[in-house]
C-alpha cells in the first residue's frame, strides 16, 4: 500500500518551520522599563531644550525690549 507522506505537524522538521514562523509573526510589545527609559529620554531632551533656547528667548525678549527705551 502507498501512502502519501504526512504532513504531521507533529514531526520533527515540521516543528521547527511551525515555531520558526510563530515567532516571526508574533511581535512583542514594549515593556514598562523600555517605556520608562523612553519617557526619560524624552524629558532630558525636553530640559536640555529649555534650557538651551530658555537663555536665548530671554537675551532676545532683553533686547527687542531695550529697543522701545
Amino acid at each position: 500500500m502507498n501512502r502519501m507522506p504526512s504532513h504531521d505537524r507533529h514531526a520533527p522538521a515540521n516543528r521547527r518551520r511551525v515555531r520558526r514562523a510563530r515567532s516571526r509573526t508574533r511581535s512583542r510589545g514594549a515593556t514598562i522599563v523600555e517605556y520608562a527609559l523612553l519617557l526619560f529620554l524624552v524629558l532630558v531632551v525636553a530640559a536640555f531644550s529649555v534650557k538651551l533656547l530658555g537663555n536665548t528667548t530671554r537675551q532676545g525678549v532683553d533686547h527687542a525690549t531695550m529697543q522701545f527705551y
